[in-house]
C-alpha cells in the first residue's frame, strides 16, 4: 500500500476528504495482522520507500518541464544538452523536444498550461490552485513560499524541513512544487494547503500555517509572498536589527504616506495611527 497510488485518484479529482476501506474475503471484521502493520506504519513511509517502488514499478516519480526560447537550432542544441546533463539521473527518461515556430498554431496551443509565453492572455495557469475547466472550483489555497539556496544540498535540507513540519503540524498541503528558479541566487518552493467549507479546521490551519512560517525563518528561509491575513508574521521573522527592515519601511510609509490610506497594512506596514494601537 503506497500513498503515492492511494492519493492519485484523489489528486486528480481535487478531494478535499477521502475514505480508505477494503474487504476480508473470511467475513471476518477482525484486523488482521498485515493490516495492524500497515496502520501502525502509515506515517512512517518515507520518499526513500516511495523512491524504490516507483523505480522497481517504472512511475516517474520526479518530472520537470523545460523550455526554450530562440531560434530551432539553439533550441534543439539546448535540448540536446539537457537530456546528456539528465542522463546521470539512474531512470531518467525524456519525452517532448518539439519545436515550435511563432506564431503557434491552434492544435500545437491544445493541452497547454500556460499560453502566455506564445503572447497569448490566458487565466490557465491559475488552473494548478483553485480554477480548472475540467473540475469544480475548489475553497481556494493558503501557500507558504519558502526562499532556498540554489544547491542541491541546501534543496534537499529544504524538502526534509518541510516534510517533517507539514507532517508534524497536519497541514492539508495540496501541491509542493519543485525548486522554481526565479532568480539568479535562490530558488523558491512553492506549498499550497486548501481551504475548506470547515471553519475550525481552516483556524487549526491558519495557527499551523503561521509556525510553519517562523520553523522556515529559524532555519534561514525567508518567506517570498503571503497572503495579506499573514504578512505581520512574515514581517516580523525579517527582524534583524531590532526589525531595522520594518522600522525603514514605517519611516517611507510616514513621509509619503502621512495620513495612511494607502494600502493599510501591506506587507506589514502600518500607518503611524494603527501601528501603535497593534499589540
Amino acid at each position: 500500500m503506497w500513498k503515492r497510488i492511494i492519493l492519485k485518484k484523489a489528486l486528480e479529482h481535487d478531494a478535499v476528504n477521502i475514505i480508505l476501506c477494503h474487504n476480508h474475503p473470511s467475513g471476518s471484521l477482525k484486523p488482521s495482522r498485515a493490516d495492524e502493520e500497515l496502520t501502525k506504519n502509515r506515517d512512517r513511509l518515507n520518499r526513500f520507500d516511495q523512491e524504490a517502488y516507483a523505480a522497481a514499478n517504472r512511475i516517474p516519480y520526479w518530472t520537470v518541464t523545460v523550455s526554450y526560447y530562440g531560434g530551432p537550432e539553439v533550441v534543439k542544441a539546448q535540448w540536446e544538452y539537457t537530456k546528456r546533463k539528465a542522463s546521470a539521473i539512474a531512470g531518467a527518461t525524456f519525452t517532448g523536444g518539439e519545436v515550435i515556430a511563432m506564431p503557434p498554431k491552434p492544435d500545437e496551443l491544445k493541452g497547454m498550461l500556460s499560453k502566455s509565453p506564445f503572447g497569448i492572455p490566458a487565466l490557465s495557469i491559475f488552473s494548478i490552485g483553485a480554477r480548472s475547466e475540467h473540475a469544480d472550483p475548489t475553497e481556494g489555497h493558503i501557500t507558504c513560499s519558502p526562499i532556498v539556496p540554489r544547491t542541491g544540498e541546501g534543496i534537499t535540507a529544504a524538502y526534509e524541513l518541510i516534510q517533517k513540519t507539514v507532517t508534524r503540524l497536519e497541514l492539508p498541503v495540496t501541491v509542493l512544487t519543485p525548486p522554481i528558479g526565479c532568480w539568479a541566487r535562490t530558488f523558491v518552493i512553492l506549498i499550497m494547503m486548501a481551504v475548506s467549507h470547515d471553519p475550525e479546521r481552516n483556524k487549526r490551519t491558519r495557527t499551523a500555517f503561521r509556525e510553519m512560517v517562523k520553523i522556515l525563518a529559524d532555519h534561514g528561509y525567508g518567506e517570498y509572498r503571503t497572503a495579506p491575513a499573514f504578512q505581520d508574521d512574515v514581517m516580523a521573522t525579517y527582524s534583524f536589527n531590532n526589525h531595522a527592515l520594518r522600522r525603514f519601511h514605517e519611516t517611507v510609509k510616514d513621509a509619503i504616506d502621512p495620513n495612511g490610506i494607502i494600502s493599510a497594512g501591506r506587507y506589514g506596514v502600518w500607518p503611524q495611527h494603527l501601528r501603535e494601537k497593534k499589540p
